[in-house]
């Protein structure tokens, strides 16, 4: 059983951080501000920070 679940992490989608898509975060991060981004995506208003820090 921990095989598979140490197998199923390393093969998750590599464009997911922190939950969220990366495609979709770089087409809404150009026409929302960082709260409605968090509100959209589900995230807080930091994992929103650090998102565009870490892309940057």
């Amino acid at each position: 059983m921990r095989m598979d679940y140490k197998k199923n992490m390393a093969h998750r989608n590599k464009q997911d951080v922190f939950g969220v898509e990366l495609h979709d975060f770089l087409v809404k991060e150009a026409t929302l501000t960082e709260v409605e981004l968090a509100g959209e995506l589900g995230i807080s208003v930091g994992s929103v920070r650090k998102l565009k820090k870490q892309i940057r």
